[in-house]
């Protein structure tokens, strides 16, 4: 039973890894043919700043899990609570650090004076960010 179910949960991580993979595809080839290539090279420099800040994640989330399996299997909820918490403050943190990261990023390219030509794009990682650390602050309540 365990070995058919890792079995039917990789199958479907590979299916929504490439349904993931064509839709990021189709959606390049139509915000090329939209907007320009321009815009496009922009979105993807913050694309791959949003992947960077994903990093300091550092696994905890793995982490989390492994240490839960012990007091979930011999219900210690007082221990469970306890790590709940302490996750909770490393998820905070880590929603910090990504938040101020993006006030250095939008001064640094204030300061070479490249938000003035992409003003929209600025808002949408503006706003990128800030859903980023409202899943991260929210993961655990």
């Amino acid at each position: 039973m365990r070995t058919k179910n890792s079995l039917k949960n990789m199958i479907i991580a590979l299916i929504s890894y490439f349904i993931t993979l064509l839709i990021t595809f189709i959606s390049q080839k139509y915000l090329i043919n939209i907007l320009g290539i321009e815009y496009s090279g922009i979105n993807s420099v913050f694309n791959n700043i949003l992947s960077m800040l994903s990093i300091s994640e550092l696994g905890i989330g793995t982490a989390i899990i492994f240490n839960l399996y012990e007091p979930i299997a011999k219900n210690k909820v007082s221990e469970i609570k306890s790590l709940l918490k302490f996750y909770k403050k490393a998820y905070n943190f880590i929603a910090l650090f990504i938040l101020l990261f993006t006030f250095v990023t939008f001064f640094i390219l204030f300061y070479i004076r490249f938000i003035s030509f992409f003003k929209f794009f600025y808002i949408c990682f503006i706003y990128c960010t800030c859903e980023v650390v409202a899943c991260i602050s929210f993961n655990i309540i």
